[in-house]
């Protein structure tokens, strides 16, 4: 016969044994899955701070382009207040110093018999014998028209052939195109 004792030794020790075999295995699992789990966390850290520095550069990239831009339009605002403060200064000239300038202007542009168009301001104020002076010292011809302009001052000249814009406006821009890549070499490097 079995030895009842021996039997039920024998059972506790193996049922003992695979027991602690089967704490082991599910240890070993236990410890598989918390690496795997640490692994994964760190890996989606990984990915978190990646995407946090895409973010971030992107946002460092606008803003250095916001930046740029705003410098940018500072600068152009500085050069079309210096155009402007020019263009005030010329209008704001004495009767006499204006006229003078208008004067030479009509003197190296215009052609015989031209018709002088004015500013609404400045045919207000123009010399009397303005146009005749500069006709019989210049041989020009030159007779005042009954239309105005619009522009801010400086005059249009209407030929027979075609006619020539010699307004403040006109000549500070066509000065402004000349030296401003001059001025933006200065200002922007």
């Amino acid at each position: 016969m079995i030895d009842k004792e021996f039997f039920l030794e024998n059972t506790l020790k193996k049922t003992s044994e695979l027991v602690a075999s089967k704490e082991c295995e599910e240890a070993e699992k236990l410890r598989v899955f918390e690496t795997e789990l640490n692994d994964l966390e760190k890996q989606k850290h990984v990915q978190t701070q990646a995407e946090v520095g895409r973010i971030l550069s992107r946002k460092a990239m606008s803003a250095r382009v916001d930046s740029s831009k705003i410098i940018l339009l500072s600068k152009q605002n500085a050069i079309d207040t210096v155009f402007e403060k020019a263009k005030q200064k010329i209008l704001k000239m004495s009767d006499k110093e204006y006229f003078e300038l208008i004067g030479v202007l009509i003197i190296k542009h215009a052609s015989i018999n031209d018709e002088v168009v004015f500013s609404k301001k400045d045919k207000k104020r123009v010399p009397k014998d303005f146009l005749e002076n500069l006709s019989k010292k210049h041989k020009l011809s030159l007779k005042m028209s009954d239309e105005t302009h619009s522009l801010s001052g400086g005059v249009l000249l209407k030929g027979k052939k075609y006619d020539k814009n010699l307004s403040i406006d006109t000549l500070l821009s066509l000065a402004r195109e000349s030296i401003e890549s001059e001025v933006s070499k200065v200002l922007f490097n």
